[in-house]
């Protein structure tokens, strides 16, 4: 026995030491996203969250008292160059090169074909019938008329229908009360603020990035205004934020909820068993579990989910009934002790737990990957804790254990209870004829 004790432990205490070593959480929420051949939708969603558009950022920096288009000029331009360096980010964009037009006609004038239209059903057949090519031929000769008419002859022998022009007249349209450039810089319309454009090597998902990235923005912004003799605040929109901000909530959510589990179960442990030990045995198979569930994930995917550790932690923590069942047998019935009482219940406890392997293992074979994570981590906790059940907690309890009053009532109405529905028999029936209902009314509603 003392063997097997101190195998376990020493498995524990590795499982313990993978766990804090390696643990990374992470909330992407493509993991909950459906695979397969006919989930279109999820695989343009997974795409776009590991695409450029989820990598930028857009940075408002913009400092306080009157608005001045200098200063925030140089907050932008300072902003800038202390990003350039950072190891996060890709590149950073905050100002207008001298040769913009140049810039804009290397990339759209290649891509003009597919910005003819942006309605390319409804307008291209239009346009290229012989009515519409009559009237385009109309308006070219009107515009070789014009004192634009150089810059017309030189797109012509490339660019036929002008679809160049078309282009850059439906992004000047849409600019509106767009951004402003002064000194080079981009400022908000009204001059009072720079915007800054940026990249990140990793995933805004990636909160291991993402969050000392969003840190060392906050420092920039702190040490800029010191330097600039200005209060700076800065703004910040992405994806890279919220990421973040759904990480620290979750980590916050299981914590708080933990610790008041935790406090209202240790209370009914002390009033139940009035014995400290009762404390560490029923918390030993859940701790173990969890640990040996988040282990299992660590080393098959690198890191864990979030939601995996909200859902798994609750799932696994029906594994408290386990040691209860121990402790009550071995003080309502002491003879042979704590690993006689382990063994008396240790067939009724390997059915409870096998069954809700069996049940949560389902989710192992679902189309989410992160359902089959949540299916992994508690399958891997059950058995886990009951092993732990099995070998470690009965080295955990007293030799000898006296039951409290209130062990004694509960057995008294336990017992009471099931003698009353061995004498009628279909009363019996009633708890899973309202398990069918309920199971039946939700298939309805899930169809």
């Amino acid at each position: 026995m003392s063997g097997r004790v101190a195998a376990l432990a020493l498995v524990v205490a590795g499982l313990g030491a993978l766990v804090g070593a390696r643990l990374q959480v992470t909330t992407e929420v493509t993991a909950f996203l459906a695979l397969g051949d006919d989930a279109r939708a999820a695989r343009l969603a997974r795409a776009l969250a590991e695409s450029e558009l989820t990598r930028a950022l857009v940075l408002v920096v913009r400092p306080g008292g009157a608005v001045d288009p200098d200063l925030a000029a140089r907050a932008g331009a300072a902003l800038e160059e202390a990003l350039a360096g950072d190891p996060a980010v890709s590149w950073v964009k905050g100002g207008v090169a001298a040769d913009v037009e140049r810039e804009v006609h290397a990339l759209l004038f290649p891509r003009r074909a597919a910005l003819i239209s942006v309605a390319p059903d409804d307008e291209l057949p239009a346009l290229l019938s012989d009515e519409g090519l009559r009237a385009h031929a109309k308006e070219v000769r009107r515009q070789l008329e014009l004192p634009t008419a150089p810059l017309v002859k030189r797109l012509l022998p490339d660019d036929p229908l002008l679809a160049f022009p078309r282009a850059l007249e439906r992004l000047e349209a849409a600019g509106g009360d767009g951004l402003r450039v002064h000194q080079g810089r981009l400022l908000t319309p009204d001059g009072g603020a720079a915007v800054l454009l940026v990249g990140t090597v990793a995933s805004p998902f990636d909160t291991a990035s993402a969050g000392p990235l969003l840190a060392r923005l906050e420092a920039h912004r702190a040490r800029l205004s010191a330097a600039l003799g200005a209060p700076l605040a800065l703004e910040r929109s992405g994806v890279h934020p919220f990421a973040v901000a759904a990480e620290r909530s979750i980590r916050a959510d299981v914590a708080r909820i933990s610790a008041a589990s935790t406090a209202a179960i240790v209370v009914l442990l002390l009033v139940l068993f009035r014995s400290p030990r009762a404390v560490p045995a029923s918390a030993a198979p859940v701790v173990v579990g969890l640990l040996a569930g988040a282990s299992a994930v660590l080393v098959l995917h690198g890191q864990v989910h979030g939601l995996t550790l909200a859902f798994g932690a609750t799932l696994i923590g029906v594994c408290i009934d386990h040691p209860l069942h121990v402790m009550t047998h071995h003080a309502l019935t002491p003879r042979g002790g704590p690993l006689a009482a382990a063994r008396a219940v240790w067939p009724g406890l390997r059915l409870a737990g096998l069954t809700t392997v069996v049940g949560l293992g389902g989710l192992a074979f679902s189309g989410f990957p992160g359902l089959r994570e949540v299916g992994l981590f508690t399958t891997t906790g059950v058995l886990a804790a009951l092993a732990t059940t099995r070998w470690l907690v009965p080295a955990l309890l007293p030799p000898a254990a006296d039951p409290t009053p209130l062990q004694r009532g509960a057995a008294r109405a336990c017992a009471a209870a099931f003698a009353a529905l061995r004498a009628r028999p279909r009363l019996a029936l009633a708890p899973a004829l309202v398990a069918a209902a309920l199971a039946a009314a939700g298939l309805s509603r899930a169809g």
